[in-house]
């Protein structure tokens, strides 16, 4: 079994022109200590990836490699990848993305996974042929809403609404059907027809 402890012990690793020097090796194994690189030629060594090394080495990784000097080994560039795996860009300190012009992002399939997410635009327009929204509560605050759809269908157990001012609908018909009670209170009603007004029940009480 390979001594993590021994690696990059040898005086010889070093040099003082580290940084002018790049070799070449494969990722043999991932540890918590770092990565065990097989180099072309020589022993294994354990190297820490780059800070300016965007993707994230894996196993049987072809990788470029600089040896500093009172500092260790890093992983500079991955030249080859054998395995079909995604490229990983990750950090513990977070990323960021930042453009003065425009950022874009085009593939198959986008998936998203955060415990928050914020998103804060000037503009904001969002085109698609199915949206599919799940949420246990939702609260969503406008000044102004307009909606237009040719088919509207709710389905609720509780329905509240407060409104303060005035509600007008304008239909062709409109039919309720009312399975139990239905109650209207009003200090003033006024319900005007052009033909007949029909009032139906087996008692009708008026006063």
């Amino acid at each position: 079994m390979m001594n993590i402890s021994q690696l990059n012990t040898e005086p010889s690793l070093y040099h003082s022109n580290a940084m002018e020097q790049h070799e070449y090796a494969s990722i043999i194994s991932v540890t918590e200590q770092g990565y065990i690189l097989k180099p072309d030629n020589g022993s294994s060594v354990i190297a820490q990836q780059a800070f300016g090394c965007p993707f994230t080495p894996i196993i049987d990784d072809q990788v470029m490699f600089v040896r500093c000097a009172n500092r260790g080994v890093f992983i500079i560039n991955i030249l080859q990848r054998k395995h079909n795996q995604a490229a990983a860009i990750s950090n513990k300190n977070g990323i960021e993305l930042q453009s003065t012009n425009h950022i874009n992002i085009s593939a198959n399939d986008i998936n998203m996974t955060s415990n928050n997410t914020q998103v804060i635009s000037q503009q904001y327009s969002h085109t698609s042929q199915k949206l599919d929204v799940k949420s246990d509560t939702t609260q969503f605050y406008s000044r102004t809403i307009e909606s237009i759809s040719e088919r509207l269908v709710q389905k609720v157990k509780d329905s509240f609404k407060v409104i303060e001012r005035l509600e007008q609908v304008s239909a062709n018909d409109i039919i309720q059907n009312i399975k139990n009670a239905f109650i209207q209170r009003s200090r003033q009603v006024d319900i005007s027809a052009k033909s007949d007004v029909k009032i139906n029940g087996d008692r009708i009480h008026m006063g």
